[in-house]
């Protein structure tokens, strides 16, 4: 392999990635770790599971175990995995109204099993959250509102320089106390804190109460002697550094990787000259026709073309805005994958986005034996795992060899029946489009004919209207008059007999049409009237082929043709499930006949039985993944976890999508890449981008300048870097791939179908995010009127607290909030129970942009001994990827509040986007500059003026009888109309029924709406024309008309669709009566059907 074009950038791109991952990974350590709350009654695994004395440690390099130290060791490391630490000094107090406990320094610790002991590492953190709350925390201002003043902050450079500097000489040159206190002198200088707090120094003997550290207001005491065992998140950026370190090395020795999707990301992040990604054009038809054979999901138009550019392209891109159904969609991939016999991994830095899409798969793949194709490494797998392995490896090979003869019959089978299907599928859909197509040519058709025979009334004769045997070859013959008579002059009055018998005979048929105006000297009469035969045959080709068109429509019915079709394609999808199910069994048991395939399975049993990671790692070398990936092709994992029992090994699957890709930031995800051959990005720019660290701001972005600058890649200063995308504080893998600076363009799809939130909730985030093109899907009248509004704002007095940004009236206002709802599922005018009435428990959203205000709800909810559980608390960052029954937002906003932090849009879109019924928005107070705040609650009717503090506002808003209407107005035909008046009288006779017209719904209009109050029932009447689409490609039309229905399909709509060919004759006047009653009595019957009445069978 040559080396790539531009190898010093890459190189030095890959070392500062490489040394930022090893100093971010302090972000795992907490700063309240040493304190206890007994009230709780909770025993502590995570956190300290041992006090020792200096003399515990010996030679200054293991800690011995005793027998109650190893069993709590075994709990943290076997049960709950976590790393173990030894925490060096003490420092705990309260500061700005925040508790801390936790040590200055953590050195992590290594298992010596045989020695039963434990060694001393020289890997030591500083405790930079802890630091972090001494500071205080930025988290009111936005990334680059603050970007500039970090960077130019002396103090903070210094501090971090010194800290640094520190570590590097550890233990060679300072005792544990001495290091403690040396730290803490470090701290004292640059932050002034005996200045700011009262600071003493105790000798901690136990851990400390949360109730007592809650009375030290503003102190801080300090033991520099203390030391801890503690048992911690493993924080994964280690095993990241380790896995980036790999690459350097490669890169180093080869000049690439042996990965070719990186070497593209690598060479194209440096490069002047823009490469494009396209997709593989003969993939594409292949897997177009494949997809709707074979996979047993339905899909929109967005997300059927989102897998075919996931599938063919080395990069693709998913825009997934809130709600649109990503998590399906990744779903849908993953089937796709297993059924095409790719290997697929998917990842995201959240368990919960993982772990919905494990839910969705199950159904669908889980076999009679229990057995699933894919491996959701979360809490709990390696046990489940070992069992089915055990099992799996227990089949006796005759079972295995008849169980594989089985499975191939069956596949035969389905696959002969699929064909079959299929096949019908697409005659019916031709024949669909071809009727659609038919019924708006003879509108069209009757249209001009009405119009042609009025002309000739006035003009030249009447047309007779009765029936006509209109023969193509009469009008060959009139052509064939029009043309000799062309060629008479005026001078030329005598024919032969012949012809004069012919022209006659011809002009007969005009007498059989209607009675032509002929004067005795016909040919002067057709030198005055040339247009007379053009006229003639005109008329008789419109005629004729209105007759044509209308025995088809009646041959064909187009009704029982879509039901027909409807019915095909469920039965598709069941035997697509069948399908899928017998390609896993008969990939299964072939994989099972295969002896080293069972010995690679049997490996990685023993090897599920470890939580030691060295341990692991050893046995994981002599695993060879790509047969373990025969029997398990999918696997599914949050990235901090990748690590636990995946090997480092390049290109072992086909492709990895990454959800919530914006907030995955570099280091971790390029270890992850490196094991695929594909790449799927799934997020969406438009919501927030990483927290590329836990830490703030502040203490990032210094770490991040001062690790380029030691190898400034692609020559360029730490700004141009930032402003390329290229940093780990500010950019994820998502904006790596669509930054406008980059020089890679990669196919991308938005998928457009929201289906979350109700209607009013999703129509402020589609207009105000996305230019209002989200099609939302829950705009149906039984969504419509669950509520009278999806919002109501709670003005409670009070004021931000200067230092730590919260509002307590707003915290207990919010903890009375959950409180009502979980006891009554209603708060002062809101009553919700109607919602939840089969549903007893039900997800709570707390959202603040402001830190501190959660934990400050947090810490009322522990103190009363409020339970946590079905309750969000965070910011919108740690908001996205959710959704929740029930938001409430508690905006802790002032006079000093900033603009650009709170009202950011990607910020301001989590955090509204987030419920699905309702929303809580509380507040004491909303600047004069809040302008999009104060659009959203008006988006819902208020107005801020008018609100007061404990006023109880709930304004009746969004309700059916205010949105949808009725209006003769808005009719735009006459066919319409005569609809209208059927069914009119059909809801006369039927109580509590209410029609509306022209109604918006789904990103569609529908022509009319049929509501059953009494049941909630609903139903669509479509009048089939050309008034829906202005496009005159009459295939474009067929293909916009199919896709609409199916859509309005997907959210929920029953459509009965009538033709205008059943209602009116060639000429376009109406039917006589008895000729309409059929197709009415079938509109009644399915209307009943629809709206759950019995029919009463009265006549028309």
């Amino acid at each position: 392999m040559s080396k790539l074009a531009n190898f010093k950038d890459v190189i030095d791109y890959v070392k500062y990635i490489k040394d930022i991952s090893h100093e971010l990974s302090i972000s795992s350590d907490v700063e309240k770790v040493l304190i206890t709350n007994k009230s709780r009654g909770r025993k502590r695994v995570y956190g300290v599971l041992k006090s020792i004395s200096i003399g515990e440690i010996k030679d200054n390099a293991y800690i011995l175990m005793d027998d109650s130290l190893r069993q709590l060791v075994n709990i943290a490391t076997r049960v709950h995995r976590y790393g173990l630490f030894l925490g060096i000094g003490c420092l705990y107090g309260k500061v700005d109204n925040r508790v801390i406990g936790a040590p200055l320094l953590l050195m992590e610790l290594e298992i010596d099993e045989n020695e039963n002991k434990l060694n001393l590492t020289d890997s030591i953190f500083v405790n930079y959250k802890l630091i972090s709350t001494l500071i205080g925390y930025y988290d009111d201002f936005d990334v680059e509102e603050v970007d500039q003043s970090v960077l130019r902050d002396d103090t903070i450079s210094k501090l971090v320089g010194s800290l640094e500097k520190l570590l590097e000489k550890g233990l060679k040159d300072y005792k544990f106390s001495e290091l403690a206190e040396r730290c803490f002198e470090i701290i004292n200088s640059s932050l002034n804190l005996e200045s700011r707090f009262r600071t003493k120094r105790e000798t901690i003997t136990e851990l400390l109460e949360r109730k007592q550290v809650e009375k030290l207001n503003s102190q801080i005491i300090l033991d520099v002697n203390a030391l801890y065992i503690l048992a911690l998140d493993v924080p994964h950026e280690v095993s990241v550094f380790n896995s980036i370190k790999l690459l350097e090395e490669e890169l180093e020795e080869k000049g690439r990787v042996q990965n070719e999707l990186i070497n593209t990301l690598m060479h194209g992040l440096f490069q002047r000259k823009v490469e494009s990604i396209y997709p593989d054009e003969e993939q594409w038809r292949e897997l177009e026709s494949y997809i709707e054979k074979y996979l047993p999901l339905t899909l929109s138009h967005k997300q059927k073309e989102s897998l075919l550019k996931t599938l063919t392209s080395k990069i693709s891109y998913i825009q997934g805005p809130p709600g649109t159904g990503k998590s399906y969609t990744i779903t849908a991939i993953a089937m796709l994958g297993i059924l095409k016999g790719l290997k697929v991994l998917i990842v995201s830095s959240k368990e919960p986005a993982v772990k919905v899409v494990a839910e969705k798969l199950e159904p669908f793949l889980r076999n009679e034996m229990g057995f699933l194709p894919f491996i959701h490494v979360a809490d709990g797998v390696r046990n489940r795992l070992r069992e089915e392995i055990g099992k799996l490896l227990g089949l006796p090979r005759n079972d295995l060899n008849s169980k594989q003869k089985q499975t191939l019959k069956v596949l035969e089978y389905l696959e002969r029946q699929i064909d079959r299907i299929y096949i019908q599928i697409k005659e019916l859909e031709e024949r669909v489009e071809y009727l659609i197509n038919l019924n708006v040519e003879y509108i069209k058709l009757s249209r001009d004919l009405e119009n042609l025979r009025r002309y000739c009334e006035d003009n030249y004769y009447a047309i007779r209207e009765d029936g006509v045997d209109i023969k193509r070859e009469n009008i060959r013959v009139l052509k064939a008059i029009k043309s000799y008579l062309k060629n008479l002059t005026k001078d030329n009055y005598i024919l032969p007999l012949s012809q004069a018998i012919f022209y006659y005979s011809a002009l007969g048929l005009l007498y059989k049409f209607g009675k032509p105006i002929l004067s005795r000297d016909f040919y002067r009469y057709y030198i005055r009237t040339p247009e007379f035969l053009d006229l003639a045959i005109e008329v008789y080709e419109r005629y004729a082929t209105i007759l044509e068109h209308y025995a088809n429509l009646n041959r064909f019915d187009i009704n029982i043709t879509k039901k027909n079709l409807k019915e095909l394609k469920h039965r598709l999808e069941e035997l697509d499930k069948e399908y899928i199910k017998a390609k896993n069994n008969m990939r299964l048991f072939e994989s099972l006949l295969k002896e080293d395939i069972r010995q690679e399975l049997n490996k990685f049993s023993r090897l599920l039985y470890y939580t030691n990671k060295d341990r692991i790692a050893e046995l994981r070398k002599n695993i060879r993944f790509e047969k373990l990936l025969e029997v398990y092709p999918v696997w599914i994992c949050e990235i901090r976890k990748i690590n636990e029992l995946l090997p480092m090994v390049p290109e072992i699957f086909d492709l990895v999508v990454i959800d919530e890709a914006s907030q995955v930031n570099l280091p971790e995800i390029l270890p992850v890449i490196y094991r695929c051959k594909k790449l799927c990005v799934v997020g969406d720019h438009k919501q927030l981008s990483l927290i590329s660290t836990g830490l703030p701001l502040n203490l990032s972005l210094r770490f991040d300048e001062i690790t380029w600058n030691r190898y400034r890649p692609g020559g360029m200063f730490y700004s141009e870097g930032r402003n390329r995308n290229l940093t780990v504080t500010k950019s994820s893998i998502l904006d790596l791939i669509i930054s406008e600076e980059r020089y890679i363009t990669v196919p991308q799809t938005t998928l457009n179908e929201h289906f979350r939130s109700l209607p009013v909730l999703a129509e402020f985030v589609s207009r105000t995010f996305y230019e209002d093109n989200l099609v939302i899907m829950t705009k149906t009248p039984d969504k419509i009127n669950l509520l009278p509004n999806n919002l109501y704002p709670v003005r409670v007095s009070g004021k931000r607290d200067k230092v730590g940004r919260y509002v307590p009236e707003e915290a207990e206002e919010v903890v009375s909030i959950i409180e009502s709802l979980r006891k009554t599922k209603a708060y002062g005018d809101v009553d919700l129970s109607h919602i939840f009435r089969e549903k007893e428990k039900f997800s709570i959203g707390v959202i603040s942009p402001i830190r501190n205000q959660i934990e400050f709800i947090r810490n009322i909810m522990d103190a009363r001994g409020l339970d946590f559980n079905n309750v969000f608390l965070g910011t919108p960052e740690e908001a996205q990827g959710h959704e929740f029954d029930v938001a409430i937002i508690t905006l802790s906003a002032g006079e000093s509040a900033s603009k650009q932090h709170y009202e950011n849009p990607n910020r301001f879109n989590v955090m509204v986007s987030r419920a699905k019924y309702f929303t809580f928005f509380v507040y004491s107070d909303i600047p004069m500059n809040f302008s999009l705040t104060r659009r959203y609650l008006n988006h819902f009717g208020y107005n801020l003026d008018n609100i007061s503090v404990g006023q109880k506002g709930y304004l009746i808003q969004s309700t059916i009888r205010n949105l949808w209407k009725f209006d003769e107005n808005r009719f735009e035909s006459e066919f319409e109309r005569m609809v209208y008046y059927q069914l009119k009288a059909y809801a006369d006779r039927r109580n509590g029924v209410k029609i509306y017209n022209q109604v918006e719904s789904c990103g569609r209009r529908l022509d009319f709406v049929l509501y059953n109050e009494n049941n909630h029932k609903f139903v669509a009447v479509e009048v089939d024309g050309i008034y829906h689409f202005r496009e005159d490609n009459p295939r474009e039309y067929n293909r916009q008309h199919i896709e609409r229905m199916e859509q309005l399909m997907r959210a929920g709509w029953n459509i009965i669709n009538t033709q205008y060919y059943k209602w009116f004759d060639k000429y376009g006047r109406l039917l006589l009566q008895e000729l309409v009653k059929n197709e009415v009595e079938r509109i009644y019957r399915l209307l009943d059907e629809h709206l759950g009445f019995k029919n009463d069978n009265q006549p028309f």
